[in-house]
């Protein structure tokens, strides 16, 4: 059973492929996110997590678009 869990993030960058975002959570690779947002054109609805970065006190984390199937 998957495990839902919430956490805020900030994305950084958007291209053709993916996105890019920072959190405090750390993600793995291989999760899928549901991005909740108050609006802005562009942003996508979910995202797997390609790669992880651990930075100071935040990790910095890649994203490939995902759509609901």
């Amino acid at each position: 059973m998957p495990v839902r869990v919430e956490a805020e993030g900030k994305i950084i960058d958007i291209s053709e492929k993916g996105f890019g975002m920072i959190t405090t959570y750390p993600l793995q690779r291989g999760h899928v996110i549901t991005i909740k947002h108050d609006g802005g054109q562009n942003i996508p609805q979910y995202g797997l997590v390609k790669w992880i970065k651990k930075m100071d006190d935040h990790y910095q984390v890649g994203l490939g678009f995902r759509y609901k199937d």
